[in-house]
């Protein structure tokens, strides 16, 4: 299917006709798909405009004459009064044969005072000029028509005559009548010139038609006229407005020049105009400057188009240094200059800078008119500002200002896009009621709200009624038709539009090449979307932020991981701009992938940037932390959202109910369903779903079929979620035949199953171990499912075998989340009576069954929860797509629980681990334990001693978890690099005195002679294990770690924090404590997620059990560019390599300094030895970093990895986040 997007975008060859365009009857469609809304209706009451007003001109040509009276100098004493005549109000056109005859009698015969024919010619041409002064249209074309009919009409009409009758036809929207025109003058042996075919295209570009112009272009130079200046303007301004490639809008140009033509100030503010659609600044600047360098002094239009130009390239910043340039040149700022302003930041979301413009404005005498509201109106909008968008509304009614067709757009994009549709039709009715008119804007508008609503019928349905009520579709529809189709998933009938779009001849644009990358982008076809971004750079379209914007999104569906960090960096380092839209799209598309700390990173930066914030970037950190189960930080962000004005969308409040569905307090969703319900807003079916997620994962299946009928009431139709939903329940409960109905029903109902919903089967039998009936209903799937395909059969059938290998399986629903007494009325709704009857049967059976507690897949102890990577397996365990999982969670750690750990929904213990009675009391009664993951250390003087005290922890633990936790299955224990390196108190030794290893190190390299309590450990590891049958071990060696806890002992990241923000704070070169090895070498580092992910696989994965690992990101890099990165991200210089640094020396004492930067910046309260370990940072720099491979973890099945520089940076803004640094 991706192939078929890949379709060179060529120019279509546009025809041409003679005659030009006859007129075509209205052909009418099939009858259209009825509409849940009588929203036809509405539209049909307003055909579109016969006599449309013209457009708004970039610029008039100067004209001594404006705003004069008529002057008759050009014409005859008799063509004067014939002219006095005609405009007499009293004039009656019964008698126009006899005053017209009278103007010739004079004229036409043998005495002396006969007069040229040039002058009769003249007073023709001066009196249509006159009546068309006198907006006396159609007495203009009866003195045309007369004259026309005389025989000697040849000698007496010429190309002015008939190129002021074809623009005043233009101008009236009466084109058709011009093309008859031009078409009877030909066929009759009229000898056109360059000026009629000029009028012909003034006509055409004057009421849009710009293929046409175009046409009458091509065949003006086909016959060999010269084109003058207006037609050279003309077709430039044509190719702008068609969004003509740019190196097309050149060649024009450069034709104009070679055929003689000298551009004129109207060419080069046309030329500046066609830079906006493309986002074309570069170019624009150079016009700009070209058209000072040719002596063509700059003028009010001139600098409002190229303000315009850097608006809508959303470059604010620029677009004022135009206006502050402008005013130095003595040119006021006009009510245009101030529009195009407030929308160049609005775009940017900089509504506090777009509302002081607006009273600046108001300040100069400059009232706001209908565009200013408009502007401001549209922009909070798009934010998801609704109640400060209302109030822009409200306040332009109050100033008498009437709502344009544009304003209700936007009124209708606000309602429908929230959901709320009758308000949206309300709004249609208003369009009616005050006289305006629906445009194409109207429609389009329409278009793109049902397709955010799903309602891709009435998609169809409204398309075929804007052609048959005579709407021309043009391009913009086009694109929203794309987008609405490949959004709904049909990615097929998005190609059928684009294809469809070419067919029509319109050019493609960048906003065509957007249009089809999105669509790519919706399926994750990232390599194709390559392809088309080189074909967009081969013709010359240049990518905007837009065309980026979709590349990200396309790595991200694709998850082309890589490739996407890849181009965030570019975007970070400025290559390719970081407007606040594209770092708008960071936080989506790290967000969709669930990753935290990019997200944060990106968000971080649009905060500081200050433009770009907008709803949609707050509701992806409101569902990533809800997936994350953060509460406290996503209530962060509804409070930020609150006092800031933006409105909660559906989305909003889905993610909302997500997390809450995950939690204990998971009766909060239905808490939040109703106040959707109760404001006004529509639950979809992601609602509904995620809160019969909800009570099922709880045991409450009666509430949950309560949600269902709910559902079904409400016009929500099921979707294959909501019936997996039940499908996995009853698996759980090994109850297959049901769990089988449900599926025929959902078959039935016309809805697919999918891999999860046979996965559910499968996964039933194989966790009783009933492997066979596993494979029976993997061979009988195509008599359930006639209509599945073999690669879905072995797909499946794979599915079964790896948990028949596996010791774990992995359910959507645990097995107490289905209860008896409700199952059969959920399956009523379904309206399977078999079905039903069966579990009623059923019912009875389990009456007397208690609702149990919620019971979890698997069940963690993590000891050294507060560490590093204990801190980042709190965090990932719990989350609903965790391997393994559904997790529960124990953290022990020997200090009360910090506040920057209080989000992780686990159960916290305070417990020291070196006090074996403590330890035994306290971890004895967790006997529902399944998992182990050690992460925690101790430091004594010397190795020794090590030894000692991390060997008696280690045993305290296992001695008390292996005899009470009979459910125990496997281990996980931390190490290090040190069991190759040897131990911290013999770094910097020789290789003579301590013969450590070469790197990389491997994991099957010797251990040392030396003390290291990294073997004792191992050695008490696999002592223990061997004590319980099936226990099952894994020992995972990190680098340097770069992450989060400021409880750790090997904490890098913020000691590092800590030391930039003192630099910081006393004014001081940021200077590099360490050796020169560590400056130039190559380095590699641990993320601590990654370490807790690498953890988590080999706790569930079988070929990962009983071995050793390295866990490295597995790139390298320089801490020489490292260091510049940290300088960066806290503002302060960085110094050149100073031999013989130590942290350790230079941070004595600062305890005093930190305090007051704690208190200055209002950071959480810590003492400077809580939060620098600078011993440790001194001995990671005291030397070459010694590199270990990965080979063994890709080999077993771990493909994990991370881009360190985007780990260093993420965890920086972590300690940020957390209010730990400033």
């Amino acid at each position: 299917m991706a192939d078929k997007l890949s379709v060179p975008l060529l120019t279509p060859c546009l025809p041409t006709h003679k005659p030009f365009f006859r007129d075509q009857p209205l052909t009418h469609d099939t009858p259209t798909p009825p509409l849940t809304l009588p929203l036809l209706q509405v539209i049909r009451r307003k055909k579109p405009n016969q006599n449309p007003q013209p457009q708004r001109r970039l610029r008039k040509l100067n004209d001594p004459n404006r705003d004069k009276p008529w002057s008759h100098c050009h014409l005859s004493p008799r063509g004067q009064s014939t002219l006095h005549t005609l405009i007499d109000p009293s004039f009656e056109t019964s008698k126009l044969d006899k005053t017209l005859l009278n103007l010739f009698s004079s004229r036409i015969g043998g005495d002396k005072s006969e007069l040229s024919v040039d002058t009769l010619c003249a007073d023709i041409l001066g009196i249509v000029k006159g009546l068309r002064f006198y907006k006396k249209l159609d007495l203009a074309m009866s003195v045309f028509h007369w004259v026309r009919n005389r025989r000697d009409w040849g000698l007496l009409l010429n190309g002015s005559i008939v190129s002021v009758i074809i623009s005043f036809l233009g101008k009236e929207g009466r084109v058709s009548a011009a093309v008859s025109l031009f078409d009877n003058l030909e066929k009759d042996g009229f000898r056109v010139d360059a000026y009629v075919y000029t009028s012909l295209i003034s006509a055409f570009a004057g009421n849009r038609r710009y293929r046409e112009a175009v046409i009458v272009f091509k065949r003006m130079e086909e016959e060999g006229f010269k084109p003058t200046l207006v037609t050279y303007n003309l077709m430039l301004n044509v190719y702008g407005k068609m969004s003509m490639p740019w190196n097309k809008i050149t060649a024009t140009l450069d034709d104009m020049r070679s055929s003689g033509v000298v551009p004129d100030a109207y060419t080069y503010n046309t030329l500046i105009s066609c830079c906006r659609r493309g986002s074309l600044c570069e170019e624009a600047g150079r016009i700009f400057e070209e058209m000072k360098l040719a002596g063509i002094t700059p003028d009010k239009v001139t600098y409002n188009a190229l303000l315009d130009v850097y608006g809508k390239s959303r470059r604010p910043k620029e677009a004022l240094e135009i206006l502050r340039e402008m005013e130095i040149n003595g040119f006021c700022p006009s009510i245009v200059t101030f529009n195009s302003l407030i929308s160049a930041c609005t775009r940017d979301c900089l509504f506090d800078e777009a509302m002081e413009l607006k009273n600046k404005m108001v300040e100069k005498g400059i009232e706001p008119d209908v565009f200013t509201y408009t502007t401001l109106f549209s922009g909070f909008e798009k934010a998801g500002k609704d109640e400060s968008a209302m109030r822009v509304f409200e306040e332009m009614r109050s100033a008498g200002c009437k709502p344009n067709i544009c304003t209700y757009n936007a009124l209708i994009k606000m309602h429908g896009t929230r959901g709320r549709i009758e308000e949206m039709m309300k709004v249609l009715e208003d369009i009616q009621t005050c006289g305006c008119t629906p445009d194409t804007s109207t429609w389009n508008t329409i278009l793109t709200v049902f397709g955010k609503n799903g309602m891709v019928t009435e998609v169809t349905g409204v398309f075929k009624e804007m052609k048959r009520t005579g709407f021309v579709a043009e391009r913009d529809t086009f694109n929203t038709l794309i987008s609405v189709y490949s959004r709904s998933g049909s990615l097929d009938q998005a190609m059928v539009v684009y294809k469809s779009m070419l067919d029509a001849g319109f050019t493609p644009d960048i906003s065509s090449y957007n249009a089809a990358l999105v669509a790519l982008a919706r399926g994750g076809h990232w390599e194709q979307s390559e392809k088309l971004l080189g074909e967009m750079k081969d013709r010359q379209c240049k990518p905007n932020e837009l065309t980026y914007s979709s590349l990200l999104h396309s790595y991200a569906n694709g998850k082309a991981i890589e490739q996407m960090h890849a181009l965030a960096e570019e975007i970070y380092s400025g290559a390719i701009g970081n407007s606040g839209l594209l770092l708008k799209t960071l936080v989506l598309v790290h967000s969709k992938n669930n990753l935290l700390m990019e997200a944060e990173r990106a968000f971080l930066e649009l905060r500081r940037k200050g433009s770009g914030l907008d709803i949609t970037s707050l509701n992806a950190m409101v569902s990533l932390y809800g997936k994350r189960g953060m509460i406290s930080k996503a209530n962060e962000i509804m409070k930020f959202m609150s006092e800031n004005g933006f409105t909660p969308t559906l989305a909003t409040y889905n993610s909302l109910m997500y997390m809450y569905s995950r939690s204990g307090n998971f009766e909060k969703s239905e808490e939040i369903l109703r106040d959707i319900l109760a404001k006004g807003v529509k639950p979809d079916v992601i609602s509904y779903n995620t809160l019969i997620f909800a009570y099922a994962r709880n045991g409450g299946m009666r509430e949950a079929s309560r949600v269902l009928k709910e559902m079904t009431e409400a016009g929500v139709v099921p979707n294959v979620i909501t019936y997996n939903t039940f499908v996995s329940s009853c698996a759980a409960e090994a109850m297959f035949v049901e769990a089988i109905d449900v599926i025929r029903h959902m078959i039935k109902q016309g809805c697919k199953p999918d891999n999860r919903t046979y996965n559910s089967i499968v996964d039933g039998y194989c966790k009783l171990n009933r492997h066979d009936k596993a494979k029976a209903f993997v061979n009988d799937l195509c008599m359930l499912d006639p209509h599945v395909s073999k690669d879905e059969e072995h797909r499946v059938a794979d599915s079964g075998l790896k948990k028949r290998n596996s010791s774990a399986s992995v359910l959507a629903i645990p097995p107490s989340a289905i209860r008896s007494q409700c199952l059969g009325s959920t399956l009523e709704i379904f309206s399977s009576n078999a079905l039903s009857e069966r579990l009623i049967a059923l019912r009875e059976k389990k009456l007397d069954e208690d609702d149990g507690p919620t019971k979890y897949q698997s069940v963690a102890l993590i000891i050294g929860v507060t560490g590093i990577v204990g801190n980042s397996l709190a965090e990932i365990l719990p989350l609903s797509d965790t391997p393994g999982g559904p997790w529960k969670v124990y953290g022990v750690a020997r200090s009360p629980r910090p506040t920057w750990n209080a989000d992780h929904p686990i159960d916290y213990i305070q417990c020291d681990i070196s006090d074996p009675d403590l330890t035994q009391s306290t971890l004895s009664p967790l006997t529902d334990v399944t998992h182990l993951f050690y992460t925690t250390w101790t430091n004594r003087s010397n190795e020794t001693e090590n030894c000692q005290a991390n060997g008696a922890m280690l045993r305290n633990v296992l001695s008390t978890l292996i005899p009470n936790a009979p459910n125990l299955q496997h281990i996980c224990l931390l190490t290090g690099r040190k069991h190759y390196s040897g131990p911290f108190e013999l770094a910097g030794k020789d290789k003579l005195s301590f013969p450590a290893h070469d790197p990389p190190f491997h994991e099957d390299l010797p251990r040392l002679d030396v003390p290291n309590f990294y073997y004792t450990l191992e050695d008490i590891l696999l002592e223990e294990v061997e004590k319980k049958e099936g226990l099952t071990y894994s020992i995972h060696r990190p680098g340097v770690i770069f992450g989060f806890s400021p409880h750790s002992l090997m904490n890098m990241i913020g000691t590092l924090c800590v030391y930039a923000a003192i630099c910081k704070h006393e004014g001081v070169p940021l200077r590099f404590p360490g050796s020169k090895a560590a400056w130039e070498g190559y380095s590699d580092a641990s993320d601590a997620d990654l370490i807790a992910e690498h953890q988590i696989w080999a706790a569930v994965d079988p070929y990962a059990k009983n071995e050793a690992f390295n866990c490295s990101n597995g790139d390298v890099f320089k801490w020489k560019h490292f260091w510049k990165v940290l300088g960066e991200q806290f503002g302060v210089e960085c110094g050149e390599f100073e031999e013989g640094l130590k942290l350790e020396d230079m941070m004595k004492g600062k305890e005093g300094v930190w305090e007051e930067i704690v208190k200055d910046n209002g950071l959480v309260e810590t003492k400077l030895e809580e939060v620098g370990v600078w011993w440790f940072v001194d001995l990671m720099f005291s030397g070459e970093c010694k590199l270990d491979s990965m080979n063994k973890s890709k080999e077993h099945g771990f493909l994990g990895f991370r881009n360190s520089k985007s780990s260093f940076i993420s965890w920086i803004d972590k300690v940020k986040a957390y209010r730990i640094v400033p």
